[in-house]
């Protein structure tokens, strides 16, 4: 016979399964992340439509997610293309920050004068659903670009004399340089075993990409 205390029980065992399923179901993480791009200039490198075959964010986003996925099942190619992106994308970034800082002091020097920088009444906005903090790491570069292409329309605007180093322009071809560069990696199903045994798949991935420096293959740097 069944009593009142075991079913009594039972019941909150029940329960409290639901609860702990529902508090599961609740307890998932989203977020919702924005480009804003005021200039032409950087909504163009958005989507590569700037171009003709040109690469963009979006199709640099594509690239590094294969490259991260081949660098997770221990392709040793991958993770040499994804260091060589990090460094060419540290080295911009650091260009970006001095061409703004330049264009900051200018500013700042004039007198009597409140300056607010261009704005576009109606900027751009664009979502970003990326996989790999690699590509959000690039949509920074990209907004960098938007903000020091707005200083620069504005000292120009103001009547200053720039020095050609400071145009906007110079950073489409970095920039473009940089989304094409993780394409150079091609994807040869090589593993840091193949490369140890010299096999054929090592031997293929080597025609296409080159000697792979050692330091990467025994994992002394890694990105």
């Amino acid at each position: 016979m069944i009593s009142e205390k075991n079913v009594t029980a039972e019941v909150s065992t029940q329960i409290s399964v639901k609860t702990i399923k529902a508090t599961k179901a609740n307890s998932r993480l989203t977020h919702h992340v924005q480009l804003v791009l005021h200039t032409k200039i950087a909504q163009s490198l958005f989507d590569g439509s700037w171009g003709y075959q040109k690469m963009g964010l979006m199709q640099f986003s594509k690239v590094v997610q294969s490259l991260w996925q081949s660098s997770k099942n221990d392709d040793p190619y991958a993770d040499w293309y994804l260091m060589k992106t990090q460094e060419q994308m540290l080295a911009l970034r650091e260009q970006l920050n001095k061409t703004e800082k330049h264009c900051q002091e200018k500013l700042a020097k004039l007198r009597g004068v409140e300056v607010e920088i261009f704005i576009n009444p109606t900027p751009t906005k664009l979502p970003l659903h990326f996989y790999t903090p690699l590509c959000y790491m690039a949509a920074y570069l990209l907004a960098d670009l938007d903000y020091v292409t707005r200083l620069v329309y504005t000292l120009k605007h103001l009547g200053f004399i720039l020095e050609k180093d400071l145009s906007p322009i110079l950073f489409i071809g970095k920039l473009h340089d940089l989304f094409a560069l993780p394409r150079k990696w091609k994807y040869t199903e090589v593993r840091r075993q193949d490369i140890r045994e010299n096999n054929q798949k090592a031997q293929y991935a080597k025609s296409l990409m080159g000697e792979l420096p050692l330091t990467i293959l025994d994992k002394k740097i890694h990105f």
